[in-house]
């Protein structure tokens, strides 16, 4: 490629010779090979990225966010993204995969009920009814339906993605496999996250986005670990976060309800 000054050489197999003389494959390989030359990716697996590699991405991309004035509940998703692009070309998209697989719930369930909860909030806080029975049913419901989905990561993530995505994608089960913890954590606080706004308690939420986003940058303290010891030093801050998010809002709850008390005594 490029007048002979570019070499590339790919391995591809077929399952007969006959396929592989036939011009169909050449130019499906060729093609391969013209890609791989017009990308140049530097190492062919993650093992081989040196350390200080991936922490100086890690540095730039963590920089970046904060100059672009990121809000804080959204820089966990734009750093595990911009970090997957660093690391996309040595693990052709593991981590996508997982984030992927695991996200679904939040997008489909977790979101939705968020909305619906902060509409219920909204009446019974006019009504001046209590919610905090309503809240325990819904949490308990999260509850069994994460420790069902964390299970199903943990014990047969490899055997599922095999099945749906063929063996190439078993990096993605095993990183699936560790970000489960805070996903399933936030699967059950996320819905309730609106309490802040039901109830008039906006600041409280902006100072937990700002914890958030300064207990997430620490990442940078962690120069020089592998894909997998990011991950897990990631899960590890932000189940703690989410775990005091939980105490937030469970204060408020709280607070609420012993308003709704003293005023009943009152009366």
């Amino acid at each position: 490629h490029g007048e002979g000054r570019v070499g590339v050489l790919v391995e591809v197999g077929c399952e007969t010779d006959f396929v592989a003389k036939t011009d169909e494959f050449k130019n499906f390989v060729h093609d391969i090979a013209l890609q791989i030359a017009a990308i140049a990716p530097q190492y062919i697996s993650p093992e081989e990225i040196p350390a200080e590699v991936i922490a100086k991405e890690r540095e730039i991309y963590a920089e970046n966010l904060k100059n672009e004035g990121k809000p804080a509940d959204m820089i966990e998703k734009i750093l595990i993204g911009k970090l997957n692009k660093f690391y996309s070309e040595a693990e052709t998209g593991q981590l996508d995969l997982a984030r992927l697989i695991l996200f679904i719930p939040l997008v489909f369930l977790s979101e939705p009920l968020a909305q619906v909860f902060f509409q219920y909030a909204n009446e019974k806080k006019i009504q001046k009814l209590s919610i905090i029975r309503h809240v325990h049913k819904i949490m308990g419901v999260l509850f069994v339906m994460a420790i069902v989905g964390l299970l199903i990561i943990r014990l047969w993530s490899d055997n599922l993605v095999n099945f749906i995505f063929g063996k190439e994608w078993n990096i993605g089960a095993e990183f699936a496999r560790i970000l489960v913890f805070s996903v399933s954590l936030r699967f059950i606080i996320d819905p309730f996250r609106f309490t802040f706004a039901a109830f008039g308690k906006i600041k409280i939420l902006s100072a937990w986005q700002i914890f958030y986003f300064l207990s997430v940058t620490s990442l940078l303290l962690f120069k020089g670990i592998t894909i997998k010891s990011f991950l897990t030093v990631f899960v590890v801050i932000e189940s703690l976060c989410y775990l005091f998010l939980f105490l937030l809002i469970s204060y408020v709850l709280k607070s609420y309800e012993k308003q709704l008390r003293f005023n009943a005594e009152d009366i």
